[in-house]
């Protein structure tokens, strides 16, 4: 399970509003709602144009979608299924809407840096970021009306290939590790700004691939640990 099941809530109008405005949809975009309820974020993604495909594994509440979608005279898709089902998406999805709760984040996470890979995917999540790894692009409040002192948030994200490496080999693992490999990192690109001014030897093309992308997160120590500690010995010398 995705989202809680004992409490069924539904994006507020305002909320589904915002959340096509930072998606950006319009014609020629395919959106993905995961887990879409009561199916209004459906209504107002076709309205604005794009293709909008529902995933829900709750067949009543992908009923009651339909019956709402049909109310507007708007089309849709709306799919009985785990959103963590993979030939449940369309492959050609450019976008995608999550209100999940943080641990369903998490496990749509990897499905969404896989997919990123071979398409860029704009996203954009309702009261919880995904994890951390993944950088936000931009974000925003909205104030339902039943709700006036409230402030909800919602987090954009461009998924693009670059984004989906660099969310690959964050590190999510021990601190000590994580402080020593990027203090490591740190001396390495020190490093390689030398040698490209001329000032030191060469450095393991592995490593540079590594720090590439950028020095504002950790990397994987398993994934990069030779090639980098193989570059940081290069730099002692």
């Amino acid at each position: 399970m995705l989202a809680p099941r004992k409490t069924l809530w539904s994006t507020p109008d305002a909320g589904v509003a915002k959340a096509c405005d930072l998606l950006k949809l319009g014609p020629g975009d395919v959106v993905v709602d995961a887990g879409c309820g009561d199916g209004r974020f459906l209504v107002e993604a076709a309205r604005r144009g794009a293709r909008a495909v529902g995933l829900e594994i709750d067949p009543d509440r992908a009923a009651e979608a339909r019956m709402k979608l049909q109310a507007a005279g708007v089309s849709a898709k709306v799919v009985v299924a785990n959103a963590l089902d993979e030939s449940a998406w369309p492959a050609d999805a450019t976008c995608a809407y999550l209100y999940l709760v943080p641990r369903g984040l998490r496990q749509i996470a990897p499905f969404l840096r896989k997919k990123a890979k071979t398409k860029p995917l704009r996203v954009v999540t309702y009261m919880a970021p995904l994890p951390r790894e993944f950088r936000v692009s931009e974000k925003a409040t909205v104030t339902p009306a039943h709700q006036p002192s409230a402030a909800w948030p919602l987090y954009s994200y461009d998924l693009g290939a670059a984004a989906a490496r660099e969310a690959e080999i964050f590190v999510v693992g021990d601190e000590v590790a994580r402080k020593r490999l990027t203090a490591g990192l740190a001396a390495y690109d020190a490093a390689a700004k030398a040698k490209r001014a001329g000032l030191s030897g060469a450095v393991a093309a592995d490593a540079w691939e590594a720090v590439s992308a950028t020095t504002r997160v950790g990397f994987d120590a398993t994934r990069h640990r030779g090639a980098l500690d193989a570059a940081l010995r290069g730099i002692a010398k």
